[in-house]
């Protein structure tokens, strides 16, 4: 019996089932969007969660089961908003165009059409108070749960610190201002801001698609003023006499709240060092004393539990109530990743401290310098402090603020270790009165976890913690032009740790030789350069190609014949060369 004609209808009906299966290309539903996609409020056209609304030219029309049998040649051929916002749980065999599953949020991105530009965010962060911008603060859409901010010293790089797998990203400039683009689109968005170990999440209402969206409340991208707004890194402070850094903490927003003894839980917690306030006003913490410095930084252990370690000047180097314990354990912990502010005669810690410290800077001792001060633009994080202090009224001269209580305790700094900030006389290093390095200090740039920045300026002059009980010494209203420069420089030292500067290269500069500036303070040694036909030379000079130096110019290599300067019998022709003692040319005569 011939069975061909059977097989025959039985393949076609196999294929004419398979046509008609599932194929929705160009059908529409109700809301005139295409079947598996809906009508936003924005009036898009959106996938429907779960669905890849795009036409496969196989049998993958929306969800794959997990049969492709090698037939989606890589065309794709149907509009999938956003990014492929279904799911796809099959072998898509054959295809290799294919684009990954959505995830979470990621799933209500949307594309705009030509002219609408994308889905935005945009508005402006601030330190906590609310009163000053704050540029370089990243700014995200988490595409997940965002993991718990970890207290104490730490070797973070940049992109680990952001937690929640950033969906989209940005930073703020010089004006704290930010646009975030291809947003999700949807109802309650999450936003963190973040710098360092300050972070803060918020919730957007609602995003419409192709539009701006502007948070026009700026207190909801401020930084966070204590722990129910968000996290704030774990500072430590040391009181001193003659700085009260204490009250800059009040001035830049932290609640009262978060000022506590070790003992309790706020984010910053007091020591007392030499005449500085020892106690806590009745009111707060019932007026709890705080522990004595002397004993708390002489271990590594007391001090890599914090973030921030600041020390107010006090008035004197102190350094019977320093240790060499103490100034080890001070390096160790900038070494592992803590952050360090010293005021003054706190250069203690850096004159008569480790050798890795005294290799920072020299030291003298000077009468006290004047104002106004110069900021160092010749780097990036320079020129951006420039910049801010215009913008929030630091400066009315770019590059140039009042200082007062200046003190002059510097000499210099090494330029390959260290980074000037702020000098009285312009690129001066004899001037300086702010500069930090990283940690460890000479370690490669990938390998550096701490930082370190010294002031040798009384930042807070204007207020007085002598045994006054903390908060009724701190009087004075506002911020002082120097007090704003040191908050700009407390936010950058608690940011993620990147070179201040990136030397650049003889090469680069397309430079091949002489002395040029290496781009960070110093200077790069790119060879002796040769010495040109008929430009001047002297012995030992190096004149270009086959020249020599004779008669001090460079001239093309030749004998010398009777009369002209020599310096040697084999320079003349003929004869020799003669000289008087001593002298280093003589003349050719005949032989």
């Amino acid at each position: 019996m011939n069975r061909r004609p059977q097989i025959f209808w039985i393949f076609a009906l196999t294929l004419a089932l398979a046509a008609c299966s599932d194929d929705t290309t160009g059908q529409v539903g109700a809301d005139g969007c295409p079947l598996g996609q809906s009508r936003s409020e924005s009036g898009q056209c959106v996938n429907k969660p779960g669905t890849n609304n795009g036409t496969n030219n196989g049998t993958n029309n929306g969800t794959n089961n997990g049969t492709n049998n090698g037939t989606n040649n890589g065309t794709n051929n149907g509009t999938n908003n956003g990014t492929n916002n279904g799911t796809n749980n099959g072998t898509d065999a054959g295809n290799e165009d294919v684009a990954a599953p959505c995830v979470n949020l990621e799933c209500q991105q949307v594309t705009c059409e030509a002219g609408q530009g994308s889905t935005r965010i945009s508005g402006t962060v601030t330190i906590p108070s609310g009163t000053l911008p704050l540029p370089g603060v990243h700014v995200y859409v988490p595409n997940a749960p965002l993991a718990p901010v970890i207290d104490g010293a730490s070797c973070d790089r940049c992109d680990e610190m952001l937690s929640g797998l950033p969906l989209v990203r940005t930073t703020t400039d010089v004006r704290g201002e930010f646009v975030l683009e291809n947003v999700p689109v949807g109802e309650d968005i999450p936003l963190v801001v973040q710098v360092g170990k300050w972070r803060r999440q918020i919730v957007i209402p609602s995003v419409t698609a192709c539009a701006d969206n502007p948070i026009g409340d700026d207190t909801l991208t401020r930084l966070p003023r204590n722990k129910l707004e968000g996290e704030l890194p774990r500072i430590a402070l040391t009181t001193g006499g003659a700085d009260a850094l204490e009250c800059l903490l009040l001035k830049i927003g932290i609640d009262r709240s978060e000022f506590t003894t070790e003992a309790g839980d706020g984010r910053v917690n007091f020591y007392a060092a030499r005449n500085g306030s020892d106690r806590f006003e009745p009111a707060l913490n019932a007026g709890a004393r705080f522990t004595a410095a002397r004993n708390w930084w002489d271990e590594l252990e007391n001090l890599k539990n914090y973030d921030i370690v600041l020390h107010s000047c006090e008035g004197s180097q102190d350094l019977g109530n320093k240790s060499q314990a103490a100034r080890q354990a001070l390096q160790d912990y900038a070494d592992l990743g803590g952050r360090v502010f010293l005021s003054h005669w706190h250069n203690a810690w850096l004159e008569e401290g480790t050798p890795d410290f005294k290799s920072v800077a020299t030291w003298r001792r000077t009468s006290d310098g004047r104002s106004p001060g110069h900021i160092d633009t010749s780097f990036e994080k320079g020129m951006t402090l420039a910049d801010w202090l215009v913008e929030v009224g630091g400066s009315t001269d770019h590059g140039r603020l009042n200082l007062t209580a200046i003190k002059h305790t510097l000499r210099g700094i090494n330029p390959s270790l260290a980074q000037r900030w702020i000098s009285l006389n312009e690129d001066d290093d004899n001037t300086i009165q702010y500069f930090s390095f990283n940690t460890p200090v000479g370690a490669p740039d990938t390998q550096q976890c701490g930082r370190v920045v010294f002031s040798d300026i009384h930042v807070s002059s204007g207020d007085s913690s002598n045994d006054r009980p903390f908060p009724t010494g701190c009087t004075s209203q506002g911020l002082s032009a120097q007090e704003k420069a040191l908050v700009f420089m407390l936010f950058d030292l608690s940011s993620c740790i990147v070179p201040d500067c990136t030397r650049t290269s003889c090469a680069a500069q397309q430079t091949e030789c002489g002395t040029i500036p290496d781009g960070c303070g110093g200077s790069l040694d790119c060879g002796e350069c040769c010495i040109e036909k008929d430009q001047g030379c002297h012995a030992g000079s190096t004149c270009c190609d086959s020249l020599v130096c004779m008669d001090g110019t460079c001239q093309e290599a030749r004998c010398r014949v009777l009369g002209e300067s020599c310096e040697a019998n084999g320079d003349c022709c003929s004869g020799g060369c003669a000289r008087g003692a001593g002298q280093p040319r003589g003349v050719c005569i005949q032989g």
